[in-house]
């Protein structure tokens, strides 16, 4: 078994994931089935195995989306974690005072395990101090530790953290008392932490990173070094050859300490692509006036700035400007979204962005999906600052809504965990078009003259129950929290989009909050709001924002322009090319006009 899992390591570390994801998958499936057929014991679920996979200091579960995809495609179980503060999880790094807390997500999950189950837990940078704190505790749990360029023994101290000149502290209990967090300094993470990988995961990055809680991670290298229990787990440490933070010769350092069972090395991979520190000096040698043009890029319910990376970097390698925005509750945003109740809050990063621009500077405002409201919304409040508006599968306007004559054509059932009235809710989610908006559609498309409203409310989101209510928040009789159903997340969000966004995306998603959503009623058009050209990107495969919907919202209130592009509701990951030469399209017809 061991032998097996060792040749996994070696495959995973020897060829290049992104572009040859199927050969690596098919090769090994071949040495996982050659392996099994010289094992005396052939059964097929010996194959499978756990791995639970842990991120390094200021990063997430979702740095693992590559692999998790690659290991998951040959089988195997995958667990990402977030540590405490880290990806998603919504703590607070300046109140994370001890390893112990830090590292509970992963030694809670480890102690949940049943009996007889064993993972391979794996640990990259930081990560490598909670892998080998969880064989000291856990060492009945574990099959192998894996360290990739990892912290295996402790090497760091709190002085050499001090004075590295691309580290930046935080104090956030004031300058008198020592940091409370750490992070790479942005402009050393190209050169440090991504200098060989591509630049679409350096700018995924960008946009995930979080401060680490500097006590945690400071005060456990001082802790005391190993004892029997991690002793007899097997470990295995993956070298990064061309590492700029952990330097070959504290990784071979780190080996004479304290020597694992193999040592692999990941040389020069087998495919060149464009670096990021590539890619940066060619857009620096542009000579293009694009860098007057900025977008602002909103994203959907329950996700972040970062599904926009793809765009984003088409955009700035053609010297646009790009912002992308983290609403309350959703990406790295630390808020709990059992505190949001009003959509001024939920939008408040959106407003105070746009009322912090200099008093000559306009832009182009995209929003997709549910971010439509929050693009409407400032829209009203703001129509001297926006050059243009573009919705992507957006909700550009409010559609009516009648719950109670037809809630029962929806199958849906909230449980009895929900007491109150609950059509008030699923009202905002589950709309019905009346009889008054179906003769309009009926006479802008002939083909729907056979569709009677409860028809026409099927194809609107929610029809199918794809969404899950969160009671976030004790002694509320109703749910604070809402987001699509994780078994349903490719079906309706991502049917076309690649296997590894999709992942990605899985470990990003947050619950949306509710009535935050409710709270907001607008309408179209209003002062101002009219003189700005509007666009509309009609999604033709989309099962969450149907075709027929989105023909709706435009009938109400006609965009300057539409255009249509043939991907799921997530075209920033389905069809991100076309979806970017819509933006310059759309830049183009209001600049020539």
């Amino acid at each position: 078994m061991l032998q097996r899992i060792l040749v996994i390591i070696k495959v995973i570390t020897q060829l290049e994931i992104r572009h040859r994801r199927l050969e690596v998958d098919m090769e090994i499936r071949k040495i996982m089935s050659d392996s099994n057929s010289n094992d005396n014991n052939n059964n097929k679920e010996e194959q499978q195995f756990h791995f639970v996979l842990v991120h390094g200091a200021g990063h997430g579960g979702w740095c693992w989306y590559k692999i998790r995809t690659l290991l998951e495609a040959a089988g195997h179980k995958v667990t990402c974690l977030d540590l405490k503060c880290s990806g998603i999880d919504p703590t607070d790094f300046n109140t994370v005072f001890t390893f112990a807390d830090y590292n509970q997500p992963l030694t809670s999950f480890i102690s949940s395990l049943p009996p007889n189950h064993k993972v391979i837990v794996v640990g990259h940078s930081a990560g490598g101090k909670s892998v080998t704190d969880v064989i000291h505790k856990f060492a009945d749990k574990v099959h192998i530790a894996i360290y990739v360029a990892a912290a295996m023994v402790n090497t760091t101290s709190t002085k050499q953290l001090e004075n590295a000149d691309s580290v930046e502290f935080i104090y956030g209990l004031g300058l008198d008392q020592p940091p409370t967090g750490f992070m790479v300094k942005p402009e050393f993470r190209c050169q440090l932490l991504y200098n060989e990988s591509p630049v679409e995961d350096f700018t995924l990055a960008s946009m995930l990173l979080r401060p680490s809680p500097a006590r945690p991670l400071i005060k456990v290298v001082e802790e005391g070094s190993c004892d029997e229990n991690a002793v007899v787990v097997p470990r295995v440490f993956i070298k990064t050859m061309k590492d700029k933070i952990f330097k070959q010769e504290d990784q071979e350092e780190m080996i004479r300490q304290w020597p694992p069972s193999k040592v692999f090395a990941i040389h020069e991979k087998l495919m060149k692509k464009k670096k990021v520190v590539e890619m940066g000096s060619s857009e620096e040698s542009g000579s293009n006036n694009n860098g007057e043009v900025h977008f602002v890029l909103v994203h959907g319910a329950g996700h972040g700035g970062w599904c926009w990376y793809k765009i984003r970097i088409l955009l700035q390698g053609c010297g646009y400007k790009v912002t992308c925005i983290d609403l309350k509750c959703s990406g790295i945003d630390p808020t709990d979204y059992n505190t949001i109740f009003t959509f001024a809050d939920y939008n408040e990063p959106l407003t105070t962005f746009i009322s912090n621009l200099p008093p000559n500077e306009k832009i182009i405002l995209v929003g997709h999906s549910i971010g439509g409201r929050s693009v409407t919304e400032a829209l009203h409040q703001f129509p001297n600052k926006i050059n243009m508006v573009i919705y992507v599968a957006a909700m550009m306007v409010n559609l009516p809504f009648n719950f109670r004559t037809n809630a029962s054509q929806y199958n849906m059932d909230m449980g009895d965990k929900c007491i109150g009235d609950k059509g008030a809710m699923e009202d905002i989610l589950f709309p019905t078009i009346t009889d008054k908006e179906t003769q309009l559609l009926q006479r802008k498309r002939k083909s729907m003259s056979d569709l009677n409203p409860t028809q026409l409310g099927r194809a609107l989101p929610g029809a199918n129950s794809s969404y899950e209510f969160v009671m976030g928040t004790k002694g509320l009789p109703l749910p604070t929290g809402i987001m699509v159903k994780p078994e349903l997340q490719n079906q309706v969000l991502y049917n076309l989009s690649p296997i590894e966004d999709s992942t990605m995306a899985s470990m990003l998603l947050r619950p949306s909050p509710v009535w935050s959503l409710l709270d907001l009623n607008f309408g179209k058009g209003g002062e101002g709001a009219e003189s700005v050209a509007r666009v509309y990107i009609k999604t033709l495969k989309d099962e969450m924002c149907s075709p027929l919907m989105q023909d709706l919202m435009i009938l109400m209130w006609p965009p300057t322009h539409v255009f249509t592009i043939e991907s799921d509701h997530s075209p920033f990951f389905s069809k991100p090319d076309q979806l970017f030469s819509l933006f310059v399209q759309a830049l183009s017809s209001i600049t020539t006009s």
